[in-house]
């Protein structure tokens, strides 16, 4: 498969679908508002008869899985159940997971059950490494109710906990069976997690795609955060294009997929660094990470200053973090703290640590080839 950097596609109905073409493993997504009746005729279709296994977070639990569990009651699915973690980051946990793994036994979980991720990053995340393993793997669908899940953690089988020593370094790759980004329930989410999640929006735009970026930067970007649901409706669904394509190309990472790393080894190291509280959101430190991948590929003589001072700009202009400073009550650290954390990274290999630059705007690659005198002095330069 060529993968093609597509435009903008006008939307032609409510509900748009994005196929992600993985032989056997392939699924669709499905992208409009009000989706629970999508969602309910698929499971009538696909597991009538089954057990079903709603895994979210506190929050969701009450703004959205107790009612969606008493609708699939009241379609047939008696054996239904729920659980939810503690919402955040450290609900990715070894001990998380455990619990998760043992809520499924004590409740009849079988090979033929199906686990529903009804959440956020955090909540996908989980479920998907729970399903790849319980009993060697059962199916699982994700219905992801932040932005950043709906454009990307929900979509492309990467599952993952974290650890002490460092972010995801757990996990496997596992394909949802499906996947339901409804727009509708954007609406609860706080102005910060909305921000977060277009972080990931606009990383797409600067490591694929110039012309979805430059739609962004027109103003759309800014209408979607303000939930205008065209907006909403087509950054999600080109974003999911996007991915869809690299996945389909490259499912287990091995070339073209790790661009959608692009300001993540910065970022990751960020998040083990301020111990995966609330002082910093996923969304935000890819946010940082970008900026920072922007100064590096202008100390490797990539893209102009200017290049990296727009994408700075741009991040500001919405609300999201780009230096240091921004984080509040950041922890104190040094460069080596930083070259620590990274060296640890999923991207790093016995020759040090890849990194994913630009050479333009919509247009990144993945490099080795730096001093890292070049490196430490764009840490030291981030740090202060």
């Amino acid at each position: 498969m060529n993968i093609t950097k597509n435009a903008i596609m006008e939307d032609q109905s409510n509900i748009s679908e994005v196929s992600v073409a993985l032989a056997a493993r392939s699924y669709t997504i499905y992208i409009g508002e009000h989706l629970t009746p999508q969602v309910i005729d698929y499971l009538k279709s696909q597991y009538a008869g089954k057990s079903l296994y709603i895994l979210t977070d506190d929050i969701v639990c009450d703004l959205y899985a107790v009612a969606l569990r008493a609708q699939l009651k009241q379609h047939g699915f008696e054996k239904c159940y729920l659980h939810a973690v503690p919402a955040g980051e450290k609900s990715k946990s070894v001990e998380s997971y455990a619990t998760c793994l043992s809520w499924l036994a004590a409740n009849g979980a079988r090979r033929d059950s199906l686990i529903i991720a009804l959440g956020g990053g955090v909540v996908g995340d989980l479920a998907g490494f729970v399903a790849a393993s319980y009993m060697r793997g059962i199916d699982f669908i994700q219905m992801p109710t932040t932005l950043l899940a709906q454009v990307d953690s929900s979509v492309g089988g990467k599952t993952a906990i974290n650890i002490a020593e460092g972010k995801n370094l757990v996990g496997a790759f596992y394909q949802p069976k499906a996947v339901f980004c409804d727009s509708e329930v954007l609406k609860t989410l706080p102005e910060r997690e909305m921000r977060a999640g277009y972080a990931e929006i606009y990383k797409y735009g600067l490591l694929w795609d110039a012309q979805f970026m430059a739609w962004l930067d027109d103003g759309h970007g800014a209408a979607l955060l303000a939930h205008d649901q065209n907006d909403v409706h087509e950054a999600v669904k080109r974003c999911c294009e996007i991915k869809a394509e690299i996945v389909s190309e490259d499912e287990h990472e091995g070339g073209v997929r790790a661009l959608l790393n692009l300001g993540h080894t910065f970022g990751h190291a960020l998040e083990v660094l301020c111990a995966y509280d609330d002082r910093l959101r996923h969304g935000e430190a890819v946010a940082i990470g970008m900026c920072l991948a922007a100064r590096f590929s202008v100390r490797l003589g990539l893209i102009a200053a200017y290049d990296a001072a727009h994408i700075e700009a741009h991040l500001k202009s919405v609300g999201l973090p780009t230096a240091y400073a921004d984080i509040t009550d950041a922890p104190a650290i040094n460069v080596d703290d930083m070259l620590s954390v990274m060296a640890k990274d999923k991207k790093a290999h016995a020759k040090g640590i890849n990194f994913i630059v630009l050479k333009a705007l919509g247009t990144a690659f993945i490099t080795a080839k730096y001093q890292e005198d070049d490196l430490k002095a764009v840490l030291q330069e981030f740090i202060g």
